[in-house]
């Protein structure tokens, strides 16, 4: 659940920078053909390592510093045809809106309404409900803070 919301908050994030963000909706990909493909929208197609060749996504493992998908015969860095930048700690083998879940999305809706309103999203007090709430909180948070910082696009200085 920890991966699906990352990904929710740091897409929510950065579609507000994209040029055009209209050509990132499923509907958009479906009329054109080959963007189906081109974007890897079902994060099937495979990737290509400099040394070994083809390799698929299951096989694959992330690289906690850099974020790189990493080949797990030679550990090399691995690409994707359709890989997807979301801020300079994560990205995504493919187009992330196929894989943006409901849940996910629904938990971030329930904080932000906390985070408005001020209030606990349960109708009783109950204790693991709360904490469970208060950890989603926490990380969906921090996860915000981390994004737009890695994100948000730097202005040029002035002389």
């Amino acid at each position: 659940m920890i991966e699906e919301l990352r990904l929710a908050v740091r897409w929510g994030i950065g579609r507000q920078f994209l040029k055009t963000p209209g050509q990132w909706d499923c509907d958009y990909c479906s009329t054109k053909k080959t963007l189906k493909k081109d974007r890897n929208c079902d994060w099937d197609q495979p990737g290509e390592c400099q040394k070994c060749g083809d390799v698929q996504f299951e096989d694959v493992y992330k690289d906690a510093g850099t974020s790189n998908f990493m080949c797990p015969i030679c550990n090399h860095r691995v690409r994707f045809k359709g890989e997807f930048t979301l801020g300079k700690s994560y990205r995504t083998p493919g187009c992330p809106v196929s894989k943006l879940s409901q849940r996910a999305a629904f938990l971030l809706e329930l904080v932000e309404w906390s985070d408005t309103t001020g209030k606990l999203p349960t109708a009783s007090t109950l204790f693991e409900e709360s904490l469970f709430f208060y950890e989603v909180r926490r990380f969906v948070t921090s996860e915000r803070i981390t994004a737009e910082q890695e994100m948000k696009p730097r202005e040029k200085e002035q002389k």
